[in-house]
């Protein structure tokens, strides 16, 4: 069976198929083998199987069932974009530009009770969904007969509507790991030599690049504060010479709260020290032995801002 163009290229884009292996969901393919594909070190050697040829056949049957049923016209969509200045290449099943729909279908003898075990199919039909700006989506999973029949069964049909807007997490998800694809493929392509021992696991990388991502809101707060600060004094200030107390303005009650001295009080506290010289016999009657911990710390990160590069 011989490869086609868009076989051939894949090394020069990300493709739907790829989001599941760049987010370590795919049980077929490493993402450390797929970025040696990518930066050309190693060939793609999968030409297709029986389940992929099935999955080709019953294709444009479950399309066509999906859109009677749901009263639509799905077509297949083939269309090239950027994500953070790399290609993409997005092939979708079926998609409704009017309706801001994307139909996504797979065939699989797996079948599990609701779409979160379908993760690994979900992650590229909301790729899909995040790149187009659709809003809307369908996974159909159609089970695989044992004997690889080819004529459609609707009972062997599950559709899951997929809404964008539900799984803005996950989206993030994807889209850092994306980001963090990209730039290890910078580092194998520009070094043949380096290992995956030298990129740090893909967990890690998700969770590094989200540390910076905290610590960058956690300064912008920092200062936000500081601002909160100074606004509350000078408005507070311009309240009580004008007295006014409390306002209704922009979403918010506004309430001066006026503000007083602390108020110096006498208090009587147990001089340990003193009672120790003056009292040793005492003092040692009533020490008594207790295991500490003490001078240990948690391993954590530490974070230095990088001086930009001129």
């Amino acid at each position: 069976m011989a490869q086609d163009s868009v076989s051939v290229d894949r090394f020069k884009y990300i493709g739907g198929s790829d989001i599941p292996i760049i987010m370590n969901l795919s049980p077929f393919k490493t993402r450390w083998q797929l970025l040696q594909e990518k930066a050309q070190l190693v060939d793609d050697e999968f030409l297709g199987n029986k389940y992929t040829e099935y999955g080709n056949i019953m294709e444009p049957l479950i399309r066509n069932y999906v859109s009677k049923k749901c009263k639509t016209k799905f077509i297949e969509g083939k269309h090239y974009l950027k994500f953070s200045d790399f290609p993409v290449r997005i092939h979708t099943d079926g998609e409704n530009t009017k309706e801001q729909r994307i139909l996504e279908i797979k065939t699989t003898s797996r079948i599990y009770d609701s779409v979160e075990g379908y993760k690994h199919y979900l992650v590229q039909l909301l790729f899909y969904m995040s790149m187009m700006d659709y809003h809307h989506g369908i996974l159909a999973v159609y089970e695989r007969p044992d004997d690889f029949s080819v004529e459609f069964d609707p009972e062997r049909l599950t559709l899951y509507p997929v809404e964008l807007s539900d799984y803005e997490d996950l989206i993030n998800e994807i889209k850092r790991a994306v980001i963090l694809f990209i730039s290890d493929l910078e580092k194998v392509r520009a070094n043949p030599f380096i290992t995956q021992e030298d990129l740090l696991p893909g967990d890690a990388e998700a969770l590094a690049c989200r540390l910076a991502e905290i610590k960058e809101q956690e300064e912008h707060f920092k200062e936000i504060q500081e601002e909160k600060k100074l606004v509350e004094a000078k408005l507070a200030e311009l309240m009580e010479q004008n007295d006014i107390k409390t306002f209704d303005g922009f979403g918010w009650k506004m309430t001066r709260v006026s503000g007083k001295e602390g108020e110096k009080k006498i208090v009587q506290e147990f001089n340990s020290e003193v009672f120790k010289v003056e009292h040793p016999r005492l003092w040692k009657k009533y020490i008594t032995e207790v295991e500490k911990v003490t001078g240990g710390r948690k391993t954590t990160i530490k974070l230095t801002r990088l001086k930009d590069e001129t």
